[in-house]
């Protein structure tokens, strides 16, 4: 990562100006190292907030990452509780007036905005592109392409300039497949890897998401993944921190699946329902826990537990992180569970092709609600009667 794209604050400066805020001893010597050994990672403005983890190179959240977090969103008897213990907790309130603690935010603000350098210039000899997140993600649903042209490169790849364009997709060896990171769009400190394949017919593809450790919340939550360097990785989530950075989350969900929203009105000719679209959702408990959790109907709390869902392949590609997932199947028809060969609720029948497993639980309410705003009608339900059921009580077609 160029070291021109920020200047990093000193601690001592950061202490020496919360010490003109106030400087109470106990603040000075308990509180002011400590918030200014974070504040380069946590309370500057977005976009310089990735860049400085990146550089310090410790992106896991830590517990003083939260603390610090607490310090800007919290009151003062609320911050106090979180930063230290119960027998402090009166001092540090004490210390801490509101006029107080109003001035240590404005200040560690102020600082944060006098070392912000904007990423967004330009680099090298050429220029990185400023598009919106929906432009970005639209123009990676046109991947794959077939014989690439350089603005096919810069559509997905809008945070490298045409020289680095150019370097990342030159192969080193001869006909060897060229992987590079892009930002991401959904996940925040991970990123998405695109290919460039060589041959008879060049493509440009998108080929997987990626983490860092520093994508889940929690590092108890850390995954499956496999982390490793990819080419231009930093550069990719910078980009993505700096222009669409309220739309990125941090993964704290504990399970991730699918659903396969079929019509049994509309057969192939093999007389398979067709797909009418893929669910991807996450919860935040375990999947196999919620389905023997018989204290509520299945549906009532999946809804409940649901952390997020999209019909967008790529968020859904992002959101799974290093799971393995789980799959279901339900009814466009109505929205409930289908089993083998058929729906119990609307009664359309089909082949049993061994694909579905087999169950009768509906929609969640979001689900169909996020449906429903897709443009998708259901013709028939999901009725409130249904949400009513659970499917270990029903019968499976």
């Amino acid at each position: 990562m160029s070291g021109n794209l920020v200047t990093l604050p000193g601690t001592e400066e950061i202490i020496q100006r919360l010490k003109k805020v106030n400087d109470d001893p106990y603040l000075v010597e308990r509180f002011y190292p400590l918030i200014a050994q974070e504040a380069g990672r946590e309370l500057l403005p977005q976009g310089i907030v990735l860049m400085l983890s990146l550089k310090v190179g410790d992106f896991a959240p830590t517990t003083h990452t939260l603390q610090l977090e607490a310090l800007l969103s919290m009151s003062i008897p609320q911050w106090a509780e979180a930063l230290i213990d119960d027998e402090e907790a009166a001092k540090v309130a004490k210390v801490l007036c509101d006029e107080v603690y109003a001035r240590i935010k404005e200040e560690l603000v102020a600082i944060g905005e006098e070392h912000r350098v904007d990423p967004l210039v330009t680099r090298a000899s050429g220029e990185i592109a400023i598009v919106s997140r929906e432009e970005y993600l639209g123009n990676l649903h046109r991947l794959p392409i077939y014989n690439p042209t350089q603005a096919d490169f810069e559509a997905v790849c809008p945070h490298l300039t045409p020289e680095q364009i150019a370097q990342a997709f030159t192969p080193k060896q001869k006909d060897e497949d060229v992987y590079v990171a892009v930002p991401p769009v959904k996940v925040r400190r991970g990123y998405l890897v695109i290919s460039y394949s060589f041959g008879d017919t060049p493509r440009l593809g998108l080929a997987f998401s990626k983490r860092t450790p520093a994508s889940y919340k929690f590092k108890s939550q850390v995954q499956h993944d496999i982390f490793y360097k990819t080419a231009f990785e930093d550069e990719a989530m910078i980009y993505a921190e700096c222009n669409w950075w309220d739309m990125l989350v941090l993964d704290s969900w504990t399970d991730y699946g699918e659903v396969y929203l079929q019509d049994p009105m509309q057969l192939d000719f093999r007389l398979r329902p067709h797909t009418v679209c893929i669910i991807h959702w996450t919860v935040n408990r375990q999947w196999n826990t919620l389905i023997n959790d018989h204290r509520a109907p299945e549906s009532k709390l999946w809804n409940k537990a649901l952390v997020e869902i999209t019909i967008d392949p790529i968020e859904g590609m992002e959101i799974k992180g290093g799971r393995g997932g789980f799959t279901e199947f339900n009814c466009a028809f109505c929205g409930y569970g289908l089993g083998l060969a058929g729906c119990e609720n609307c009664g359309h029948t089909f082949a049993d092709d061994g694909f579905r497993c087999g169950w009768s639980t509906p929609l969640p309410q979001k689900m169909t609600q996020l449906l429903r705003k897709a443009g998708h009608k259901f013709r028939k339900g999901p009725s409130p009667f249904s949400w009513g059921k659970s499917s270990y009580i029903n019968p499976i077609v």
